[in-house]
């Protein structure tokens, strides 16, 4: 809708089409803000996050030994009956 499309239109119609445009393209600032901040974070990871793997490796490694007992487990009561 251009100016001259608004000119014949009443004030208070005008006034609500100027608010929403208004509003619209403050939410596009702050989507284009917010993206460009996750954009900027992807690119930079937390090199404290990269040099402590120790705690993914340790859950994994307990998860494995956990598992291998319930197969033990398991197998040993099928062998009991």
């Amino acid at each position: 809708m251009t100016t001259t499309d608004l000119a014949h239109l009443p004030t208070a119609v005008r006034d609500r089409d100027s608010l929403f445009v208004a509003w619209a393209r403050g939410r596009q600032q702050e989507e284009r803000r917010r993206l460009a901040l996750l954009q900027g974070l992807q690119a930079q990871p937390d090199p404290s996050e990269a040099a402590d793997i120790s705690g993914p490796i340790t859950a994994w490694a307990e998860g494995h030994a956990r598992n291998k007992r319930r197969q033990a487990n398991a197998i040993a009561q099928l062998r009991r009956g």
